[in-house]
């Protein structure tokens, strides 16, 4: 491992992918939303981050639920792979979500793509665990909602989609992206 401003500041990209019996779903916009997070920290794409191999790395995923992260930096492309950790016994209790302290900055470029920067979501996800809560909500400078630490948020209400806008300092998801499209 190369030990690289990626690994000191967080200066690199990641992506989370769903992996449905060695499928990487959304594998495409995933890719794309990886490069342009590189292309934005000037961190050339690396051979290890292709649609091609993250569809190979997925079928060793085996059968069931699985999740495949990338993770990118100048000097590292690295694969992790872990369980799934929703299920549809989750979709169907439903979530509790806590709100966090933290405000978004709206106006900051990085919350527009997923950076190794991303410890405060996982800081707040845990400490929110903590407190029984399965999700933590963050709310930017403005008092508006953005998202969550793992999450977008949205409602689909009478076939229409309510989510907050991307000026409001959050990450386009790739399922908000696809829900917004076909019901927007």
């Amino acid at each position: 491992m190369i030990y690289d401003e990626g690994f000191y500041f967080g200066l690199g990209a990641f992506e989370t992918i769903a992996v449905e019996d060695g499928i990487p779903l959304f594998a495409e916009a995933h890719c794309n939303r990886l490069r342009e997070a590189l292309g934005f920290l000037g961190i050339p794409v690396p051979p290890e981050a292709s649609c091609n191999v993250i569809r190979r790395e997925a079928e060793q995923n085996g059968s069931g639920r699985s999740v495949l992260k990338l993770a990118v930096s100048a000097g590292n492309a690295v694969y992790s792979r872990r369980k799934n950790p929703y299920g549809s016994q989750d979709y169907k209790k439903g979530f509790s979500v806590a709100f966090s302290p933290i405000l978004r900055n709206e106006t900051s470029p990085f919350v527009r793509y997923k950076t190794l920067c991303a410890g405060e979501n996982l800081w707040e996800k845990r400490r929110a665990a903590q407190e029984g809560f399965d999700e933590v909500i963050f709310v930017n400078t403005r008092g508006e909602l953005t998202e969550g630490a793992v999450t977008n948020l949205f409602l689909v209400r009478r076939g229409e989609v309510l989510t907050p806008p991307a000026s409001s300092g959050l990450l386009p998801g790739i399922l908000r992206r696809c829900l917004l499209e076909r019901l927007g």
